[in-house]
């Protein structure tokens, strides 16, 4: 369910049956659904393989803060090929969509209580560059594009890129 903090992936056929699932997570029992990670976004490369990113409270990588970005490939059979999670702690930081590069590099942008960031990763799941999208005040982003060539970031700010800011939350590209 995406949004929700049961992250489940799957996958139908044509005619809507399900043919294959994945949890998303930790598992909370044997046999049981997997929880603790909620999904925001799902891609796929040329090699069909599945990228899927989001916010979980639970450990998937080594780390565990208050709530942590994810990203997680998985090949077409739906095997988990890496994960990587990241944020800071004490700190809330959520994932909220993913692109893939020209190259095939993901492409995550987050948001944490304050800052809002594009983390850039290898094909293999190694962080290469982190951008920050940054003004004096709380900033929160919904979208990510590239076209080949820039990044383009969207979201809100309390504070000011250029200026000053317009009244409450101003939008901003």
């Amino acid at each position: 369910q995406f949004g929700t903090p049961y992250g489940l992936l799957i996958r139908l056929n044509a005619i809507g049956n399900i043919v294959a699932y994945v949890g998303v997570g930790g598992e909370a029992a044997p046999g049981q659904f997997y929880v603790g990670a909620g999904m925001t976004d799902v891609v796929f490369d040329p090699q069909g393989s599945i990228y899927v990113v989001g916010s979980t409270l639970i450990d998937l990588d080594g780390m565990a803060g208050t709530e942590d970005g994810y990203v997680m490939k998985f090949n077409r059979q739906l095997e988990r090929v890496w994960v990587r999670q990241f944020g800071a702690w004490g700190e809330r930081t959520a994932a909220e969509k993913l692109v893939l590069s020209s190259g095939g590099q993901p492409l995550v942008v987050a948001h944490g209580d304050e800052d809002a960031y594009v983390r850039i990763f290898t094909a293999d799941g190694i962080t290469s560059q982190t951008l920050t999208v940054a003004s004096e005040a709380q900033d929160l982003v919904h979208g990510l594009a590239f076209d080949g060539e820039a990044v383009y970031v969207a979201g809100e700010t309390l504070g000011a890129f250029v200026g000053t800011n317009s009244g409450e939350w101003d939008a901003f590209v």
